[in-house]
């Protein structure tokens, strides 16, 4: 081969594109196995450093070699262990490890994660939250008391409620964070959505059983609906914006175990037919 121009913008271009890869993988580390985790996480490492080194030769991988020594290799494992481990959250308290505790869960919701991730179509996504749903999960979910406690929204149909809220804070002076918690009550949900560097922005809402669903599945959410900004210990109530309107609404849990739910939501003569669906895993 011939070291030239062309040879070294197409080497830059697939170690940008192996790049890319990489760190599309790195999300799926924590719902590995856990003693599977550090051999994925040093191979990655490792890999990523002779893509390196290939790039700090200039390219030139005719006449050098690029590579790491043996004692790169262990000098580096301390380290990758505390990140496939510790540093990405797979085994602090709460986090959950979808495919050591439950597999067929852990696949299913890990392929939607990464769907979530790389940016995949809503079509694709949906069909992953879909395959949730097929599988079988507690009786009664509307009713279970699993169902309470505080939950990380995932993913959200692009027309729900929330999507559009979102979409309408994008406009605002503000940076609105990634992060989304429901916490639910006997008769009350408040979501809670991180504003980078100024608060919390909650929407609350009462909550009680549908008393014409012998399934169990069927809540009735609201109103009143309330919108309130955080910040630290002070609460400002806010306007709720009118387009979202005041009327109740219906939430049909379609899937729930201890650590994952799918869920659908739709004004309340809908029966939540038409309506959007919310993926949420335990906080």
């Amino acid at each position: 081969g011939v070291l030239d121009s062309r040879y070294k913008a197409l080497m830059a271009f697939q170690i940008d594109r192996a790049m890319c890869y990489y760190d599309m993988a790195e999300e799926g580390i924590p719902m590995l196995a856990p003693g599977a985790r550090l051999a994925v996480k040093a191979a990655a490492a490792l890999y990523r450093r002779i893509l390196e080194e290939v790039r700090n030769n200039g390219y030139d991988n005719y006449t050098t070699r690029a590579f790491t020594t043996k004692w790169q290799k262990l000098a580096a494992l301390p380290g990758l262990w505390w990140e496939a481990n510790v540093a990405a959250g797979a085994v602090r308290p709460g986090r959950v490890n979808w495919v050591s505790m439950n597999p067929e869960v852990g696949i299913a919701i890990g392929t939607l994660m990464a769907y979530v991730q790389s940016n995949q179509s809503e079509e694709l996504i949906e069909k992953a939250a879909a395959e949730i749903v097929q599988l079988e999960g507690l009786p009664l979910p509307a009713q279970n008391p699993i169902l309470l406690g505080d939950w990380d929204l995932v993913w959200s149909s692009p027309e729900s409620d929330y999507s559009r809220l979102r979409r309408k804070l994008d406009n605002w002076p503000i940076s609105v964070g990634s992060q989304s918690t429901q916490s639910i009550s006997q008769d009350l949900s408040t979501t809670t959505v991180d504003v980078s560097g100024l608060g919390q922005i909650q929407i609350a809402a009462t909550i009680a059983p549908d008393a014409d669903d012998e399934a169990g599945r069927r809540t009735l959410v609201g109103p009143p609906y309330t919108f309130t900004l955080c910040l630290g210990p002070v609460k400002f109530p806010l306007e709720f914006p009118a387009e979202f309107g005041q009327e109740r609404t219906c939430v049909e849990q379609l899937y729930l175990n201890e650590n994952v739910r799918v869920s659908r939501v739709g004004a309340y003569g809908e029966r939540t037919t038409d309506g959007s669906t919310f993926v949420h895993v335990r906080s």
